[in-house]
């Protein structure tokens, strides 16, 4: 038979000598060759014997079908864990593609939207993120402030370095001039006087216009050649189209008192001084060129760098001074360059920004200290 289940009396196994006595077991059996499995058990109120005889084959067929339901069982789990893997993974990873998202925005420099979202820990973390970019941006502010505050003191500083010796000797003049009955001068010079210390103030602006840069310069220039006798001559050679263009007030003044005091003061025939301006596509260039003494070639290279070597008998501004201020102002690219050979003289090129004078411009450049639109 293929396999049965039997109750048999107590001793009825014994007596056939097939099966040792035992409780609870399972044997093996061979009837005619074949392999079977014989699993008894006792029945303990009665002592009968309960006798399950199975072909070997059956048990082992019953096995493979244990053993293939159990590996389906261990794939189904597998796929279950792995797309329960999958799930919290993307539930995770999201919010932090997200927060990677909108870091890499801020640092292309859009606005700091930084994402806050998904789990505790991330929500933190976008918070902390957050916090730290706006501290950031707070002390980026208050950097900047504290340049600009710092820019503009030193230009206030570099402004009052005037030598009070011009304003002496000038008054001077005058009242040599009314003491001599020389009226007429003495008015011409107080009017000269009076225009330059008007546009030298200038409500305290940085920027100014060429134009008014230009009137400071002459009259300058005007007192000069009287207390000088008229032992030199000045030209002022400017196209009118860049008379309303801004520039940094008090550069021209300077460096006309060194063409003075080192130029053409000291010369046994008549100096001559010229004062060019020229529009360079979107840039100034002025040159103001002396036939005076010269520069020696080794000093050339100190005059914009070396503060320690501005001169006795000059403004005290110096051409170190003009120089940073021109590029506090409007940016390294602008500034000076000297041009100079012993016997024959010296000319200093100043280059600036084309850009027409309004109030949005002067404020923009005295509230940045940057360049902008022309």
């Amino acid at each position: 038979m293929a396999g049965g289940l039997c109750i048999l009396p107590p001793g009825h196994l014994l007596q056939r000598g097939r099966i040792k006595q035992s409780q609870n077991s399972i044997y093996d059996d061979y009837l005619n060759g074949v392999h079977r499995k014989i699993m008894v058990d006792t029945i303990s109120y009665t002592g009968w014997k309960l006798v399950c005889v199975m072909p070997y084959s059956i048990f082992t067929n019953k096995m493979a079908d244990v053993k293939q339901f159990v590996f389906v069982i261990m794939i189904i789990m597998a796929m279950m864990f792995v797309w329960i893997n999958r799930v919290i993974a993307i539930r995770i990873s999201k919010p932090i593609m997200k927060l990677d998202d909108s870091v890499k925005r801020y640092e292309n420099g859009n606005e700091a939207d930084i994402y806050v979202g998904g789990s505790s820990e991330i929500r933190h973390l976008g918070y902390s993120i957050r916090n730290s970019y706006k501290q950031n941006n707070e002390l980026m502010k208050k950097i900047v402030w504290e340049q600009n505050e710092r820019r503009k003191s030193e230009l206030d500083m570099l402004q009052s370095q005037i030598n009070p010796h011009f304003l002496y000797n000038t008054l001077d003049s005058i009242t040599w001039m009314i003491e001599g009955e020389r009226n007429d001068d003495a008015v011409f010079m107080i009017s000269q006087l009076a225009r330059l210390f008007r546009i030298s103030l200038s409500k305290g602006h940085t920027i100014i216009s060429i134009r008014d840069e230009l009137q400071h310069a002459q009259s300058y220039m005007n007192i000069q050649k009287v207390r000088y006798k008229n032992k030199f001559q000045i030209t002022f050679d400017v196209d009118s189209d860049i008379l309303d263009c801004c520039i940094v007030k008090l550069i021209l003044q300077p460096i006309l008192e060194n063409a003075i005091n080192y130029g053409v003061r000291e010369m046994d025939d008549c100096g001559e001084i010229i004062v060019q301006g020229r529009k360079e596509e979107d840039e100034i260039l002025f040159t103001i060129a002396d036939n005076g003494m010269g520069i020696p070639e080794e000093e050339i290279e100190f005059l914009l760098t070396d503060t320690q070597r501005v001169h006795k008998k000059g403004s005290g501004v110096g051409l170190v001074n003009v120089n940073n201020r021109i590029k506090i102002l409007f940016g390294e690219k602008y500034g000076l360059h000297i041009e100079s050979e012993l016997d024959e003289g010296t000319t200093v090129s100043i280059r600036i920004p084309a850009i027409i004078y309004s109030e949005e411009n002067r404020k923009k450049f005295e509230n940045t200290s940057k360049s902008g639109c022309s």
